[in-house]
Protein backbone atom coordinates (compact mmCIF):
# COMPACT_ATOMS: atom_id res chain seq x y z
CA UNK A 1 0.00 0.00 0.00
CA UNK A 2 1.15 3.66 -0.89
CA UNK A 3 1.16 6.52 1.65
CA UNK A 4 -1.62 7.67 3.33
CA UNK A 5 -2.87 11.77 2.47
CA UNK A 6 -4.68 12.91 5.73
CA UNK A 7 -5.27 16.55 6.74
CA UNK A 8 -3.31 17.90 10.03
CA UNK A 9 -5.21 19.08 13.42
CA UNK A 10 -5.87 22.97 12.89
CA UNK A 11 -3.64 25.47 14.50
CA UNK A 12 -5.36 27.81 17.21
CA UNK A 13 -6.13 30.58 15.07
CA UNK A 14 -4.84 32.22 11.19
CA UNK A 15 -4.42 35.72 11.55
CA UNK A 16 -2.67 38.79 9.58
CA UNK A 17 0.70 39.58 10.85
CA UNK A 18 0.53 36.32 13.11
CA UNK A 19 2.01 32.98 13.70
CA UNK A 20 -0.23 29.64 13.23
CA UNK A 21 1.53 26.81 15.47
CA UNK A 22 0.58 23.19 14.27
CA UNK A 23 0.88 20.22 16.51
CA UNK A 24 1.97 17.72 13.85
CA UNK A 25 0.31 14.35 15.05
CA UNK A 26 2.98 11.50 16.41
CA UNK A 27 2.56 7.97 15.67
CA UNK A 28 3.41 8.43 11.82
CA UNK A 29 6.38 9.07 9.42
CA UNK A 30 6.04 12.02 7.33
CA UNK A 31 7.09 12.07 3.85
CA UNK A 32 5.86 15.63 2.88
CA UNK A 33 3.37 18.27 4.45
CA UNK A 34 1.59 20.37 2.31
CA UNK A 35 0.41 23.98 3.29
CA UNK A 36 -3.02 24.75 1.90
CA UNK A 37 -3.37 28.18 2.09
CA UNK A 38 -6.33 30.16 0.88
CA UNK A 39 -6.79 34.18 1.14
CA UNK A 40 -9.88 36.81 1.01
CA UNK A 41 -9.79 38.11 -2.21
CA UNK A 42 -12.19 41.10 -1.55
CA UNK A 43 -14.80 38.71 0.10
CA UNK A 44 -14.09 35.45 -2.56
CA UNK A 45 -12.06 32.96 -1.29
CA UNK A 46 -9.04 32.42 -3.49
CA UNK A 47 -6.58 29.60 -4.07
CA UNK A 48 -2.93 31.06 -3.24
CA UNK A 49 -0.82 31.82 -6.17
CA UNK A 50 3.14 32.14 -6.24
CA UNK A 51 3.18 35.91 -5.70
CA UNK A 52 0.82 34.99 -2.74
CA UNK A 53 2.67 32.59 -1.36
CA UNK A 54 6.02 35.23 -1.20
CA UNK A 55 4.40 37.84 -0.23
CA UNK A 56 2.55 36.24 2.88
CA UNK A 57 4.05 33.53 4.14
CA UNK A 58 7.17 35.40 5.84
CA UNK A 59 8.54 32.12 7.67
CA UNK A 60 8.09 28.55 7.92
CA UNK A 61 9.90 26.80 10.93
CA UNK A 62 9.92 22.68 11.05
CA UNK A 63 10.97 22.06 15.08
CA UNK A 64 11.12 18.49 16.32
CA UNK A 65 11.86 18.57 20.07
CA UNK A 66 12.38 22.14 20.59
CA UNK A 67 15.29 21.84 17.42
CA UNK A 68 14.85 24.07 14.20
CA UNK A 69 15.21 21.68 11.73
CA UNK A 70 13.51 23.88 8.95
CA UNK A 71 14.03 27.80 8.61
CA UNK A 72 12.91 28.80 5.83
CA UNK A 73 9.75 31.24 4.02
CA UNK A 74 7.29 30.40 1.73
CA UNK A 75 9.52 32.34 -1.34
CA UNK A 76 12.13 29.90 -0.52
CA UNK A 77 9.90 27.03 -0.69
CA UNK A 78 8.33 27.72 -4.13
CA UNK A 79 12.13 28.48 -5.31
CA UNK A 80 13.23 25.24 -4.75
CA UNK A 81 10.12 23.20 -5.45
CA UNK A 82 10.60 24.73 -9.19
CA UNK A 83 14.16 24.17 -9.09
CA UNK A 84 13.90 20.74 -8.32
CA UNK A 85 11.04 20.73 -10.88
CA UNK A 86 7.97 19.77 -9.05
CA UNK A 87 4.87 21.59 -10.11
CA UNK A 88 3.04 24.03 -8.37
CA UNK A 89 -0.08 24.13 -7.41
CA UNK A 90 -2.07 27.03 -6.85
CA UNK A 91 -3.27 26.85 -3.09
CA UNK A 92 -0.48 23.78 -1.78
CA UNK A 93 3.12 24.74 -1.31
CA UNK A 94 4.89 21.28 -0.08
CA UNK A 95 7.15 20.83 2.58
CA UNK A 96 9.18 17.88 1.06
CA UNK A 97 10.83 15.76 4.22
CA UNK A 98 12.05 12.47 1.54
CA UNK A 99 12.98 13.50 -1.41
CA UNK A 100 10.82 12.08 -4.87
CA UNK A 101 13.47 13.32 -7.35
CA UNK A 102 15.87 10.56 -6.48
CA UNK A 103 16.70 7.63 -8.59
CA UNK A 104 15.95 5.04 -6.19
CA UNK A 105 12.89 4.22 -4.29
CA UNK A 106 15.45 3.66 -1.21
CA UNK A 107 17.08 7.27 -1.78
CA UNK A 108 13.22 8.83 -1.93
CA UNK A 109 11.98 7.79 1.05
CA UNK A 110 15.15 7.38 3.27
CA UNK A 111 14.52 11.11 4.84
CA UNK A 112 11.13 10.54 6.08
CA UNK A 113 10.29 12.26 9.22
CA UNK A 114 9.49 9.20 11.55
CA UNK A 115 7.46 9.93 14.87
CA UNK A 116 7.92 7.02 16.85
CA UNK A 117 10.91 8.62 19.07
CA UNK A 118 9.98 12.30 19.04
CA UNK A 119 8.37 13.98 22.21
CA UNK A 120 7.25 16.99 19.95
CA UNK A 121 6.31 17.98 16.56
CA UNK A 122 5.21 21.71 15.15
CA UNK A 123 4.48 23.39 12.37
CA UNK A 124 5.46 27.37 13.01
CA UNK A 125 4.03 29.69 9.83
CA UNK A 126 4.47 33.48 9.71
CA UNK A 127 1.78 35.27 8.22
CA UNK A 128 2.48 38.77 6.60
CA UNK A 129 0.66 42.22 8.36
CA UNK A 130 -0.72 43.23 4.90
CA UNK A 131 -2.05 39.52 4.06
CA UNK A 132 -6.15 38.96 4.35
CA UNK A 133 -6.01 34.85 4.95
CA UNK A 134 -9.10 32.63 4.96
CA UNK A 135 -7.71 29.58 5.67
CA UNK A 136 -4.29 27.72 6.35
CA UNK A 137 -4.11 24.02 6.86
CA UNK A 138 -2.19 21.24 6.54
CA UNK A 139 -1.98 17.97 4.34
CA UNK A 140 0.32 15.43 4.92
CA UNK A 141 1.31 12.22 2.93
CA UNK A 142 2.08 9.34 5.63
CA UNK A 143 3.70 5.94 5.94
CA UNK A 144 4.14 3.17 8.46
CA UNK A 145 5.82 4.54 12.13
CA UNK A 146 9.47 4.72 12.68
CA UNK A 147 12.37 6.30 14.44
CA UNK A 148 13.82 9.69 13.01
CA UNK A 149 16.71 8.07 11.12
CA UNK A 150 18.85 10.23 9.10
CA UNK A 151 16.89 13.15 7.71
CA UNK A 152 17.09 16.21 5.77
CA UNK A 153 17.02 20.04 7.35
CA UNK A 154 17.39 23.36 5.79
CA UNK A 155 19.17 26.19 7.75
CA UNK A 156 19.15 29.77 6.99
CA UNK A 157 22.03 31.77 7.91
CA UNK A 158 21.40 35.69 6.98
CA UNK A 159 24.99 37.00 5.47
CA UNK A 160 26.53 40.69 4.22
CA UNK A 161 28.32 40.83 1.59
CA UNK A 162 30.14 44.61 1.46
CA UNK A 163 32.70 44.03 -1.50
CA UNK A 164 32.60 43.07 -4.87
CA UNK A 165 34.77 40.17 -5.91
CA UNK A 166 35.94 37.44 -4.33
CA UNK A 167 34.14 36.75 -0.53
CA UNK A 168 35.46 33.86 1.80
CA UNK A 169 32.97 31.91 3.63
CA UNK A 170 34.33 29.44 6.11
CA UNK A 171 31.04 29.41 8.79
CA UNK A 172 29.16 27.20 7.64
CA UNK A 173 28.92 24.44 10.23
CA UNK A 174 30.64 21.39 10.06
CA UNK A 175 30.01 18.00 11.88
CA UNK A 176 28.37 14.26 11.50
CA UNK A 177 26.32 15.99 8.78
CA UNK A 178 26.48 15.89 4.73
CA UNK A 179 25.54 18.40 2.16
CA UNK A 180 22.90 17.98 -0.48
CA UNK A 181 22.99 21.75 -1.49
CA UNK A 182 23.96 25.44 -0.76
CA UNK A 183 21.99 28.35 -1.85
CA UNK A 184 22.62 31.51 -2.31
CA UNK A 185 19.87 33.87 -1.95
CA UNK A 186 21.39 36.64 -3.88
CA UNK A 187 21.62 37.05 -7.71
CA UNK A 188 25.04 38.92 -7.31
CA UNK A 189 27.30 36.02 -7.67
CA UNK A 190 28.89 34.90 -11.11
CA UNK A 191 31.26 31.90 -9.90
CA UNK A 192 31.89 29.77 -6.57
CA UNK A 193 34.82 27.39 -5.70
CA UNK A 194 34.80 24.99 -2.72
CA UNK A 195 37.12 23.58 -0.93
CA UNK A 196 36.99 21.21 1.73
CA UNK A 197 40.06 20.23 3.71
CA UNK A 198 42.08 22.50 1.23
CA UNK A 199 41.13 20.47 -1.85
CA UNK A 200 38.88 21.45 -4.41
CA UNK A 201 35.57 20.24 -4.92
CA UNK A 202 33.69 22.16 -6.91
CA UNK A 203 34.46 25.13 -9.33
CA UNK A 204 31.56 26.79 -11.40
CA UNK A 205 30.68 29.47 -13.43
CA UNK A 206 26.48 30.03 -13.94
CA UNK A 207 27.17 28.83 -17.05
CA UNK A 208 29.26 26.09 -16.44
CA UNK A 209 26.99 25.15 -12.93
CA UNK A 210 23.49 25.43 -15.48
CA UNK A 211 25.18 23.07 -17.85
CA UNK A 212 25.84 20.27 -15.22
CA UNK A 213 22.92 20.59 -13.52
CA UNK A 214 21.40 19.92 -16.84
CA UNK A 215 17.73 19.21 -17.53
CA UNK A 216 17.17 17.56 -13.49
CA UNK A 217 17.14 21.69 -12.37
CA UNK A 218 15.60 24.69 -13.47
CA UNK A 219 18.00 27.46 -12.50
CA UNK A 220 15.93 30.19 -10.39
CA UNK A 221 16.92 34.15 -10.93
CA UNK A 222 18.15 35.86 -7.73
CA UNK A 223 20.02 32.48 -6.72
CA UNK A 224 23.57 30.44 -6.98
CA UNK A 225 22.64 26.83 -6.66
CA UNK A 226 25.61 24.91 -5.07
CA UNK A 227 24.11 21.35 -6.19
CA UNK A 228 26.09 18.03 -4.68
CA UNK A 229 23.80 15.78 -5.63
CA UNK A 230 22.42 17.05 -9.14
CA UNK A 231 22.81 13.78 -10.06
CA UNK A 232 19.98 12.90 -8.00
CA UNK A 233 22.31 10.82 -6.40
CA UNK A 234 22.00 10.19 -2.70
CA UNK A 235 25.13 9.00 -2.29
CA UNK A 236 26.68 12.28 -3.85
CA UNK A 237 25.86 14.47 -0.62
CA UNK A 238 29.29 16.71 0.60
CA UNK A 239 30.32 14.88 4.17
CA UNK A 240 30.91 18.15 6.49
CA UNK A 241 32.82 15.78 8.62
CA UNK A 242 35.95 18.08 7.65
CA UNK A 243 38.63 20.21 9.28
CA UNK A 244 38.00 23.23 7.22
CA UNK A 245 35.13 23.79 5.03
CA UNK A 246 35.63 27.10 2.79
CA UNK A 247 33.47 28.74 -0.12
CA UNK A 248 34.80 31.03 -2.12
CA UNK A 249 31.84 33.33 -4.41
CA UNK A 250 32.97 36.13 -6.72
CA UNK A 251 30.33 38.82 -5.66
CA UNK A 252 29.36 40.99 -8.31
CA UNK A 253 27.35 43.65 -6.45
CA UNK A 254 27.15 43.93 -2.26
CA UNK A 255 24.25 43.43 0.14
CA UNK A 256 22.64 41.26 2.20
CA UNK A 257 21.35 37.77 1.74
CA UNK A 258 20.50 34.76 3.17
CA UNK A 259 22.35 31.26 2.54
CA UNK A 260 20.32 27.96 2.79
CA UNK A 261 21.94 24.66 3.39
CA UNK A 262 20.29 21.43 2.90
CA UNK A 263 22.14 18.84 5.01
CA UNK A 264 21.47 15.21 5.97
CA UNK A 265 21.42 15.16 9.75
CA UNK A 266 20.68 12.07 12.34
CA UNK A 267 18.08 12.71 15.24
CA UNK A 268 19.33 14.00 18.66
CA UNK A 269 16.45 14.25 21.23
CA UNK A 270 18.80 16.51 23.38
CA UNK A 271 19.74 18.84 20.62
CA UNK A 272 18.29 22.51 20.70
CA UNK A 273 19.29 24.42 18.12
CA UNK A 274 18.07 27.42 17.21
CA UNK A 275 18.58 28.17 14.14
Amino acid sequence: MGPIEKRLPPSQGVNAGGRSIFNVTLGESYRRIDIRYVWDNAGTPTDADAAKFTADIKGVKVIVDGDVKWNVDGAYLLAMQDFYKEPFVDGVLPIYFTRPWLRTILGEDAFAYGTKDMQTFTIEIDIDGSATPETLDLYAEVGPNEVLGDHVCIYRHSKNNSITGISEISDIPRGPYQAFAIHFATGNIDSVDVEANGKGVFEADVPIAKSRYGSRRNWQTGYYHLDFANQNRKGDALPLMLQDFRVKANFTGTGAYDLFVERIEGHNPMKNQAA
